[in-house]
């Protein structure tokens, strides 16, 4: 569902679904292992690439990369790329680039470790 130029993600994504944009798809081995994942992106929405007025590519992708990389929920820090409400434009309605907050970077080292 898009409002105000804002993204809400949900679990129970249905590929002919109109009110979802994103889906990633978790496969886990016998051993509870995490090891692959399959992103669907919704083609009944209105894409754009920084274009305020459509859903944003780059911000939805970056969001459901997060989940492809293991992060399975969705965090409740405002400024997270794994925020379920994602916005792509500043208070201004000006184009903004989706950033990594300290929370992503935490949760993704918590999976793979320091670098």
């Amino acid at each position: 569902m898009v409002l105000h130029k804002r993204l809400i993600f949900g679990r129970d994504f249905k590929p002919l679904d109109g009110t979802l944009v994103g889906w990633t798809n978790y496969k886990w081995n016998g051993d509870g292992a995490f090891y692959h994942a399959d992103t669907y992106f919704n083609n009944r929405n209105s894409w754009g690439l920084k274009d305020p007025r459509k859903t944003d590519i780059i911000a939805v992708a970056v969001h459901e990369i997060g989940h492809a990389l293991g992060l399975s929920g969705h965090s409740g820090d405002s400024n997270s790329v794994m925020n379920s409400w994602i916005k792509w434009t500043d208070g201004n309605g000006n184009y903004r680039y989706p950033q990594l907050s300290s929370s992503d970077i935490t949760n993704v080292q918590n999976l793979y470790g320091r670098r």
